[in-house]
């Protein structure tokens, strides 16, 4: 039997609000109704916003920094 995975670990991967990303992901597509391109840009432009954001954060270098918070 494969071992289950620490719920706690994987709340912590998926972030808060992930779920609602998801959620939202399809309904960009529907953007497209405005102008072909929009759904495109909106695509692009988020993960670069996204990786502004996490600019200055610290991440853990090995596993077990990340076991231990």
């Amino acid at each position: 039997m494969p071992a289950q995975p620490d719920p706690r670990c994987l709340l912590e991967l998926r972030g808060p609000g992930s779920s609602e990303r998801s959620l939202l992901g399809p309904l960009v597509r529907l953007l497209g109704v405005y102008g072909a391109s929009l759904p495109l840009l909106v695509y692009r432009v988020v993960p670069v916003l996204s990786g502004l954001e996490a600019q200055n954060l610290l991440l853990p270098d090995t596993i077990q920094e990340l076991q231990s918070k």
